[in-house]
């Protein structure tokens, strides 16, 4: 260029170089292309693990292939990958910006001739001025290359998009198998399949855990500084089961071992390059797939220990109203308890514990909780010192212990003096069997007595045969059928029919729990809730009759202040919901439900009679009666002043007049006199008598005298007044006597004080508890029905009371109806 060559400016320096750039990429892609489609096709052949599945000499094969044409596509295309010249560049410039005559290589030329002549100079200068003008105008544009006409279809696009498809499916395995292309193996390997491994991993079967299948894991290789990188540890249940089994070794299968730890074992042949191995995990560590030349898989396994079950009272046991024994537990485990039982033996004696089955063997279930009765009143123990303990077994067979507890057994409390007597009899014989002899003279000895005389047959008997066992025999087996003998002869005099129907009952709810516990089939679990059912009904009949009572309601314990009134209608229903809940299937909402019922029913009792109760109760109804009379009364003298001012007489009107005036007085003086002795008899049993109750009684003796002087309008007034102070003394007693008896005493006729509603209901038919009671029965809301002939009468009244024609006395009373609503 010449010193003054405009060329030199950055700007056009920099459209030079990028035209170079330009002509160059548009030789140079087309010729690389075909190269770039080699490496492409490689590149997804190898992250595909194409090569795995050939034999090495295959492998080396295509190695060499593709080295060959990648070499003779890079031969080809190499004279294109030469640098463009400046003058290519100039030229590319003055095509691409429309440029004609060269201007920018002329912009190089120099005046050869006629440098002295200044024409010749002023016509050299104004046709550089016009060259340098087209610098401007010269442009560099996009390289296009001729791969588009040589590709019109695009396919270029697919080793594009499969090379990317590729190395997002290899992941962060891709290097690994880049790297395996260019190592081919020359082992002898089955069809050319790469080596698969795994390990199947079954737990024990009390864990109720799945197997699981573990994929082949190689060995830990040392890593750039020499250290071996931590394996991948899986935790196993300990007496786990894993089955190793491998394909496509490349060895023949009898070359093939499993090793765990310093056991090994042979692995046996499945196919032709098949095996599999199998053992047992006791401890830690590395199973390893083992051939002649080092480990071909492996994987590190931690066996995880069983620990025994933890099992633990949840209260303290207590008894229940019928001496049964409860017994609140909770037990856990880290596979699950299979059974929970009670350890039972007598403080201090130094004996082996007897067993009781709290949760039968079964289904593994963590946390297993559970609050049973257990009836321990015939136990030989009863009412001595022992000493409780929990035992939990898991499926592995492991015990677990909770911590003993000593407490008394509880002990049935019998009422007859013989009954009491001979369980006596019985506890001491529990306490040293030696005393047999000083039993069986002190039975003798009740046997001779004036009181045996009463005793039916079954009893004499009975008492014959336990003296005989004491006497005769002196094994173990005589003395426990001696105790067996003497608690069932104490049940038939206390109880009768009772006794034996309790038994059917605990026994029927033990089965239910049994079947429910091993998943029986539905048809037999129907036929136990059937006969549940009736042990039941048997049992609510036996302990009214002992009861002196109607089987109508039985009620939880007194000294609950909550204490729940049921029916047997709400225990049958309970048991008719439980049936429902097994037919559909939520056979857990149902044992539930039979443990709530199964709590009811163990501190059942029939309600008590309360004297001093019965006799306000008897106040209520007698109010009750003396309000009836009152009404009527009040409608004959309502009916008598109507009839007089309206002379719809078939006697003479006067001397008709004072026989019935007459008589409604008397009548009206019996009830102040029935009125004056109930008041006297409410004084007397300590509870104050209401002021509503004196009124009435003045009110009573003001109508007596309108009626005897033959004004039975005047009357009329007075009855009502009367009649409103007699319910309004019937509501004050009957608040006073639920507050002095407690709650549940609703002032209904024949109902006792001190007792719940017969229903355990308001009015309106509501259940006035809610602390686990059953309510079976919902709200009684009136019907329509009902509301629609409330709604009649009110209208009847509003139209009497609108007739102004009617008499006074009429107008009054409905007046009166009119604000009581």
């Amino acid at each position: 260029m010449a010193p003054d060559d405009p060329r030199r400016a950055w700007s056009f320096r920099l459209r030079l170089f990028l035209a170079r750039f330009s002509a160059f990429w548009e030789r140079a892609w087309p010729a690389a292309w075909p190269s770039l489609a080699v490496v492409a096709a490689f590149v997804t052949l190898s992250l595909l693990e194409a090569w795995s599945y050939m034999p090495g000499w295959l492998h080396l094969i295509g190695l060499l292939a593709f080295a060959l044409i990648l070499g003779a596509a890079i031969v080809r295309g190499l004279p294109a990958f030469v640098w463009s010249s400046a003058d290519d560049a100039l030229r590319r410039l003055e095509e691409k910006g429309g440029l004609s005559h060269r201007p920018l290589r002329g912009l190089a030329d120099s005046l050869g001739v006629g440098g002295s002549d200044d024409g010749s100079q002023a016509l050299w200068q104004v046709h550089r001025k016009r060259l340098v003008a087209a610098i401007g105008r010269a442009r560099v544009g996009w390289p296009r290359s001729e791969l588009v006409v040589r590709d019109p279809r695009g396919l270029r696009a697919i080793a594009v998009l499969a090379v990317l498809v590729t190395v997002v499916g290899a992941g962060a395995d891709g290097p690994r198998r880049i790297k395996q292309a260019f190592l081919p193996s020359f082992a002898q390997a089955d069809a050319g399949q790469p080596l698969e491994a795994t390990l199947w991993v079954t737990p024990p079967s009390y864990t109720n855990r799945p197997a699981v299948v573990l994929e082949n894991e190689p060995a830990p290789q040392l890593d750039a500084d020499g250290n071996l990188p931590p394996a991948k540890v899986h935790l196993v249940p300990a007496g786990s089961t894993v089955l190793a089994q491998v394909h496509h070794a490349g060895v023949p299968a009898g070359q093939l071992t499993l090793g765990f730890g310093d056991r090994s074992q042979n692995m046996t042949a499945t196919g032709e390059a098949s095996a599999e191995a199998e053992l047992e995990v006791v401890d830690s560590g590395r199973v390893s797939v083992m051939t002649s030349a080092g480990e071909v898989a492996g994987w590190t396994l931690q066996a995880a220990p069983d620990r025994a079950p933890l099992v633990r009272f949840d209260e303290p046991p207590s008894a229940s109203q019928r001496a049964a024994l409860r017994l609140p537990f909770h037990a856990e485990d880290d596979y699950g308890v299979v059974s929970v039982t009670l350890l039972l033996a007598r403080t201090g004696a130094g004996e082996m514990p007897e067993r009781f089955d709290l949760r039968a063997e079964g289904r593994p279930e963590t946390p297993l909780q559970g609050a049973p009765y257990l009836d321990l009143t015939p136990h030989r123990f009863a009412g001595l010192p022992v000493t409780l303990r929990l035992e939990a077994r898991d499926g592995m067979g492991q015990i677990g212990l909770s911590d003993p507890i000593e407490t008394v057994l509880p002990e049935r409390q019998f009422q007859n003096p013989v009954a009491r007597f001979l369980v006596e009899q019985r506890k001491q014989l529990a306490i040293d069997g030696e005393r047999r002899d000083e039993v069986a003279d002190l039975l003798n000895g009740l046997s001779q007595s004036e009181i045996a005389r009463e005793l039916d047959a079954t009893t004499q008997l009975a008492l014959r045969s336990i003296m005989n066992r004491l006497a005769l025999g002196e094994d173990q087996k005589s003395l426990d059928e001696a105790m067996d003998l003497l608690w069932d002869t104490a049940l038939h005099l206390e109880d009768g029919a009772l006794s034996l129907a309790e038994r059917r009952l605990r026994d029927a709810q033990e089965r239910v729990q049994e079947a429910l516990e091993n998943e029986a089939p539905d048809q037999e679990l129907e036929q136990l809730m059937q006969e549940l059912q009736e042990a039941m009904n048997e049992f609510l009949q036996a302990m009214a009759q002992m009861a002196g009572q109607q089987p109508n309601d039985m009620q939880l314990p007194q000294q609950n202040p909550n204490a729940q009134t049921v029916t047997p209608q709400d225990l049958a229903q309970m048991l008719e919901q439980a049936r429902e809940m097994l037919r559909s299937g939520s056979r857990e909402a149902a044992q539930q439900m039979l443990a709530d019922l199964q709590r009811m029913l163990e501190n059942l009792r029939p309600m008590e009679n309360n004297q001093a109760g019965q006799q306000g109760q008897n106040a209520l109804n007698e109010l009750q009666d003396l309000a009836n009379q009152q009404q009527e009364l009040l409608d004959r003298s309502f009916d008598m002043n109507r009839q007089a001012e309206s002379g719809d007489m078939s006697m003479e009107p006067g001397e008709q007049g004072e026989q019935q005036a007459s008589q409604a007085g008397r009548d009206q003086e019996a009830l102040r006199r029935q009125l004056g002795e109930m008041m006297r008899q409410l004084g007397e049993s300590g509870m104050e008598i209401p002021r509503a109750l004196g009124e009435a009684e003045m009110a009573m003796r003001d109508a007596e005298q309108a009626l005897q002087q033959g004004a039975p309008g005047a009357a009329v007034e007075s009855q009502s007044q009367a009649l409103d102070a007699l319910r309004q003394g019937g509501q004050a007693v009957a608040e006073a006597m639920a507050q002095q008896y407690g709650q549940g005493m609703a002032g209904q006729p024949g109902q006792a004080p001190g007792m719940a509603n017969p229903n355990g209901r308001d009015p309106l038919g509501r259940s006035p508890r809610n602390n686990g009671g059953v309510d079976s029965q919902g709200t009684n809301v009136p019907d329509e029905m009902d509301m629609g002939r409330a709604r009649a009468i009110l209208e009847e009244l509003y139209r009497r009371a609108a007739d102004r024609s009617r008499p006074p006395v009429e107008l009054d009373y409905i007046d009166r109806l009119l604000r009581r609503f």
